[in-house]
């Protein structure tokens, strides 16, 4: 089986165009990859597409006040409390039903 692949002189061209745009203090980029055998040659000059990290929101970020988080911690402790409540009347009326069927 004959694969094409890319000459020699391929590679020093490209290679040479690099150095030239490193020189000249451009940004440049090149990358070679090879999948099923075939062989693919990334070449980029010019200026790099630049992505932050994190979140896209530059805005400043708000803050809930003491009053706020007091109100939302009190909401949650009875959020939980009352789904406590909830799921141990389930288990008792589950253990209930358990018994009624075994008489």
């Amino acid at each position: 089986m004959k694969m094409a692949s890319v000459t020699t002189s391929t590679y020093n061209q490209l290679f040479e165009i690099y150095q030239q745009s490193r020189i000249r203090g451009e940004w440049a980029s090149l990358s070679l990859e090879t999948k099923d055998g075939k062989e693919t040659i990334y070449f980029t000059v010019g200026s790099p597409a630049v992505y932050k990290a994190g979140s896209s929101c530059t805005g400043k970020v708000r803050r809930k006040s003491p009053s706020q988080l007091r109100r939302n911690q009190r909401r949650k402790k009875d959020f939980l409390a009352k789904k406590k409540a909830t799921s141990a009347d389930e288990i008792k009326i589950e253990h209930e039903e358990k018994n009624t069927n075994e008489a």
